[in-house]
């Protein structure tokens, strides 16, 4: 059994950690809780680079990844759990191709590609990504399959950079099973 006590100008908080912990799990552990730290702090500290910005990802680390992106979906989580950005979180899971890329613009025939970027676009893509993008066949099936798996409606918008609204149009014009298909036909009766 191991004992972890937190100090907060608040007050004290305890907790037990219960079971045993591998040699392999301690590091990230580590870093969970440094990430933990950093959050508390965040509005009175600067930020902390991340230790990993640049260095490749071991073949070790990068399995590691593949098994915790299939449990844990939050980039954020995953991010201060290996030390890296969420966008090399996302590059990484990318290139084991566990999730799908979105289409790049001009990537697609003239009568398929999407509206010309207005100024109104771009800003609703800088809060989600693929703001009314086209869906792909892949991407249908993609979000039927995670749908199906439990994925909540927020794990989809966050995945697939797209509104809530959109996901749970999209989930209805699929015809997607699961939690977030049932609550999208809650939410649009």
């Amino acid at each position: 059994m191991m004992e972890l006590t937190v100090s907060t100008d608040q007050g004290e908080i305890r907790a037990e950690l219960c079971g045993t912990v591998s040699d392999d799990d301690l590091q990230p552990l580590a870093r969970l809780l440094e990430a933990a730290s950093r959050t508390l702090t965040k509005r009175s500290a600067p930020a902390v680079p991340f230790p990993h910005t640049e260095s490749p990802w071991a073949p070790l680390e990068s399995t590691h990844l593949a098994a915790r992106f299939r449990q844990e979906r939050d980039f954020s989580v995953l991010a201060a759990e290996f030390g890296r950005s969420r966008g090399a979180i996302y590059a990484e899971v990318k290139r084991q191709q566990l999730i799908s890329a979105p289409q790049k613009q001009g990537t697609t025939p003239k009568s398929e590609a999407a509206p010309a970027t207005s100024p109104i676009l771009q800003q609703r893509r800088l809060v989600n990504r693929n703001s009314h993008a086209r869906w792909s066949h892949e991407d249908d099936q993609w979000l039927s399959r995670r749908c199906a798996e439990g994925a909540t409606n927020a794990e989809l918008c966050e995945e697939f950079g797209r509104s809530r609204g959109a996901i749970e149009s999209r989930l209805l014009k699929v015809g997607a099973t699961g939690p977030a298909a049932d609550e999208a036909r809650l939410n649009h009766l």
